[in-house]
């Protein structure tokens, strides 16, 4: 996860210009393929900044999503797919946690167990 944000570069004039250093380069080191313009790392998207932004994440919200898991309160959608795919999953998932009776479970099985509600979980190849 790391890898995947500390390698985007955005275009400094057109910032839905976005590239990746590894999975998507751009044709000249630097330089953005639609405009030239100056291709540049955001501050937040730093490896310092990534790994800061992980350790808060393991201290003070994975506890908070572990306390709504075990009441079951917390639905797991997949975020693999494009990005309509991923939004009707969530949309769905919305409508069915306010239709549900107050401590419900709403957890689909056949969603993903792998995900940002189950914090200890460790993507292999990811």
């Amino acid at each position: 996860m790391v890898r995947r944000i500390a390698g985007r570069r955005l275009c400094r004039q057109n910032r839905e210009h976005i590239f990746h250093v590894d999975y998507s380069p751009p044709a000249v080191a630097g330089a953005c393929d639609v405009c030239s313009g100056e291709l540049y790392q955001r501050d937040d998207d730093r490896e310092t900044t990534i790994h800061k932004r992980l350790k808060v994440y393991r201290s003070e919200t994975a506890p908070v999503v572990g306390h709504y898991q075990a009441q079951g309160l917390v639905t797991t959608i997949s975020a693999l797919g494009q990005v309509q795919e991923v939004l009707d999953g969530a949309l769905v998932a919305i409508g069915q946690a306010r239709s549900m009776p107050p401590g419900a479970s709403s957890v689909d099985p056949s969603a993903r167990r792998c995900g940002a509600a189950i914090p200890d979980c460790r993507r292999r190849g990811r």
